[in-house]
């Protein structure tokens, strides 16, 4: 069964074991459902309980059972977050999971290969797709109806415009 990063502990906050988080998640209500169980590992080996406190400009103040000190939550920092994939909800038709996106062929209006999608990487400003050209460096374009022309699942391919301003 395989494991998604859904959110990572960024440090500790204040002295009663509470860590900052931020989710990878649109929908932080999965950090606590009580059907989904939450691991410190991708290997499973280690569940955690996670209780949301109060947003953070983006990120989440929370609780995670067991850790009652700040050094004990200092041990977690830049800790990731996993649960099952079997545990993502459904989607609706035009979303898709930026996993699925691994690996997807890069073309170009005129249907030529120009590379894959490396990562996809979020700076802040929104969603960016790293592109590992057929040669040369990689570079982003932001992933966005601007850039990102059509995404077609079955074919595994991306279709893009407008990418060139942002290769060296």
């Amino acid at each position: 069964m395989g494991r998604i990063c859904v959110a990572k502990i960024l440090n500790a906050h204040g002295i009663k074991g509470f860590v900052k988080i931020r989710p990878y998640v649109d929908d932080v209500s999965l950090l606590q459902d009580d059907d989904i169980t939450l691991y410190k590992d991708a290997d499973g080996t280690e569940r955690i309980v996670l209780t949301l406190k109060n947003a953070l400009k983006g990120d989440y103040l929370a609780s995670i059972e067991g850790v009652n000190d700040r050094n004990a939550a200092e041990l977690l920092r830049h800790a990731e977050i996993y649960m099952d994939e079997s545990d993502l909800p459904d989607l609706d038709e035009d979303e898709i999971y930026h996993k699925d996106l691994q690996q997807m062929d890069i073309m170009d209006e005129q249907g030529t290969k120009i590379g894959q999608v490396k990562s996809i990487q979020n700076f802040g400003a929104g969603d960016l797709i790293e592109v590992k050209p057929i040669s040369g460096k990689s570079f982003y374009i932001p992933f966005n109806e601007n850039y990102v022309l059509d995404i077609d699942t079955e074919s595994k391919q991306m279709k893009v415009t407008n990418y060139q301003d942002f290769m060296d």
